[in-house]
């Protein structure tokens, strides 16, 4: 695809999104299997907004949260404003959460696709998602217990008292502010070792090598720790992982719900999170969202059709919000 096909949202990103300033340099950390053509679209977009843009290319990581090599976290360190566009997300890293520190601020853009510059989330009318990401955090807000269902089985309980809310609605223009594009999102990060159930059947898994499982697929959380995951290829996959990556990967790390009606469930990765009436389960590290375990990932579980009840009051019913 042209890159001049993507260049308008590219601009639109980088200047109602991000804040890019005349004269202020654009870092963009890319890996060797994005899109080029998405970063040379931001790049060319940078530079219309008269900021300078430097592009850093590392190798893919298969599972967000994954450190990146200490020259990329050394830049990050250092940078005002960043774009993300890498294979996997970074917001669940320390190298991320050290940039925030020292006043930088991004957009995580993890397996963004030509297509969606073009047609997907990204392209979203940012007001109408502001309004129903507005919404979705007002029903949460001030929450205790969150318990959500689905038609195929699932049944979860947390734990939110006294957690804040992340209000993703595509904004990073002050000092030490994150968000995600596509945009579209309000998660929370729950009380650890206090999660309760059974996760049946996500749509998605966000790792590489499992994507959109096809067998059964069945987690059984305990005291906020995943004791068990049943199934067949996709289950033996995440097993491993688990194994390999020790008790703080167990740990249940955020409960989010999609708000943006232009992503779709089930297509991409990086759009299926934000689907409209979507929820997702992140396990492992929670730092960046307020938690206190450090874990060498975070990856999400998206599944669709969710029921969810705040404090017995029941804002979501098979998908569809009840609180407009």
């Amino acid at each position: 695809m042209d890159i001049w096909q993507l260049t308008p949202t590219a601009k639109r990103i980088l200047d109602g999104s991000l804040g890019l300033q005349p004269g202020e340099t654009l870092t963009i950390i890319t890996d060797t299997e994005v899109p080029r053509s998405i970063t040379a679209a931001l790049a060319a977009a940078a530079t219309g907004l008269d900021a300078r843009p430097i592009i850093l290319t590392m190798p893919p990581a298969d599972v967000g949260g994954v450190e990146p090599p200490e020259p990329i976290a050394a830049a990050m360190a250092t940078s005002s404003a960043m774009i993300f566009q890498t294979t996997a997300g970074m917001v669940h890293t320390e190298a991320a959460r050290n940039g925030l520190k020292n006043g930088g601020r991004f957009l995580d853009m993890w397996s963004c696709t030509e297509e969606m510059m073009v047609r997907g989330g990204p392209t979203a009318d940012f007001q109408e998602v502001g309004r129903v990401t507005d919404k979705v955090h007002e029903a949460l807000k001030g929450g205790s217990e969150i318990h959500v269902t689905t038609p195929n089985g699932t049944d979860f309980r947390l734990n939110m008292k006294d957690r804040p809310l992340f209000q993703f609605s595509g904004q990073a223009q002050k000092a030490g502010t994150f968000s995600a594009m596509p945009e579209g999102e309000v998660a929370v990060c729950p009380l650890e070792w206090d999660s309760e159930g059974v996760l049946n059947d996500p749509v998605v898994l966000e790792r590489r090598d499992i994507a959109f499982p096809k067998d059964r697929f069945r987690v059984i959380v305990e005291k906020g720790r995943i004791m068990t995951v049943e199934g067949g290829r996709e289950a033996k996959v995440f097993n491993r992982m688990l194994d390999e990556s020790g008790e703080p990967s167990r740990n249940i790390a955020e409960l989010a719900i999609g708000t943006n009606r232009w992503c779709q469930l089930g297509v991409t990765l990086r759009e299926s999170k934000k689907a409209y009436g979507s929820f997702h389960i992140g396990i492992g590290d929670n730092r960046s969202f307020g938690g206190a375990v450090l874990a060498p990932f975070h990856m999400d579980m998206i599944f669709e059709a969710p029921t969810l009840k705040v404090d017995g009051r029941e804002i979501m019913r098979d998908g569809e919000f009840l609180i407009f």
